[in-house]
């Protein structure tokens, strides 16, 4: 039970969440310059981001984005503007409400060229009244399936009108736009660019092997007992450990292993969620047994087969990924 009620609090505390995934983000992204100017305001909570990639028409398919971010070498800005229905933000946590700032994943275009996605910081609300700045439309999205932590949480959604915001604010450590507009690339995986992806994706292994983990230690007061199996969170120690000492050679497994992870994990705590209940038998309908209390709870999970990668096109990416040695 404790486990899972680390789970809500972490998701019905998303601003401070959101500070923790907006560090990920600077860390890999940005520029020293950059975090300096934006961590220290962060960390004191005076601003609160919100990660906003995922597209009402575009999903898991990063490649489909419509966001664009045009350069204006005239004003030294970009501008930002999300030119169809499907190109709104949909379902980031903290953005119907909270968030004041977005790291927003859009099309960057300069001298009429494109060079596919790139990372912005954009500010979203007047961090003097809170509402929502000229071109910028955000909503709550509503109420979400099951009594969960989901529908706690205000998870938004955001359209850009033509919106400008300074050159300095795309992410630029490992590319970058001059004051000409000239496109300069470093030679640094991209893939970094979603690292905070990858970040979210190994919380949600974790917190998914603790939750069913509990789970089944409810179910094993009654008669009957299934052996738990272990999830091999430990095969991601060497992978961490290397990414940590910024040695890049084995992201591309880092992405596979933990799309697989977070696919396998998810999907077995759901289809084990029923399975403990219906071996309780009768008892597992008692409110003072625990499980169906446990039950609701176990909503937000359910959606975890969902954000952060569709489990079928996550396990596809995981088949097409070959070298594990």
């Amino acid at each position: 039970m404790e486990g899972i009620m680390d789970h809500l609090v972490h998701e019905r505390s998303k601003a401070q969440s959101n500070v923790e995934e907006m560090k990920v983000i600077w860390a890999g992204s940005a520029t020293e310059d950059q975090q300096q100017q934006w961590l220290p305001l962060a960390n004191k909570m005076q601003i609160i981001g919100t990660y906003a990639q995922t597209e009402l028409g575009h999903g898991s398919n990063i490649h489909g984005l419509e966001t664009t971010v045009t350069f204006d070498p005239e004003t030294d800005e970009f501008t930002i503007h999300r030119p169809t229905l499907t190109s709104s933000t949909w379902w980031p946590g903290g953005l119907g409400k909270v968030a004041t700032h977005a790291v927003v994943y859009a099309l960057l275009i300069t001298n009429d060229q494109d060079y596919g996605v790139h990372i912005f910081l954009v500010q979203i609300r007047s961090l003097d009244d809170h509402f929502p700045l000229p071109g910028v439309t955000i909503g709550d999205i509503g109420m979400k399936f099951g009594s969960g932590a989901f529908d706690s949480m205000d998870n938004g959604v955001l359209r850009f009108d033509h919106v400008r915001i300074p050159r300095n604010q795309m992410l630029m450590r490992f590319s970058r736009v001059t004051r000409q507009g000239k496109y300069i690339e470093s030679n640094v995986l991209k893939q970094l660019l979603y690292g905070a992806m990858v970040c979210v994706r190994q919380i949600i292994v974790a917190d998914t092997s603790i939750a069913l983990s509990r789970l089944k230690s409810r179910m094993y007061c009654y008669p009957i007992c299934r052996r738990v199996v272990e999830m091999p969170i430990h095969r991601m120690t060497e992978l961490i450990q290397k990414l940590e000492a910024n040695n890049f050679s084995m992201l591309p497994k880092a992405h596979a292993c933990t799309a697989g992870l977070k696919a396998l994990t998810t999907s077995a705590d759901v289809d084990n969620v029923e399975e403990c209940r219906k071996l309780c038998g009768g008892h597992g309908y008692l409110s003072s047994c625990g499980l169906t209390e446990l039950y609701h709870l176990y909503a937000a999970f359910f959606s975890s087969c969902i954000y952060e990668g569709y489990n079928i096109v996550l396990l596809k990416y995981l088949y097409m990924f070959q070298d594990f040695s």
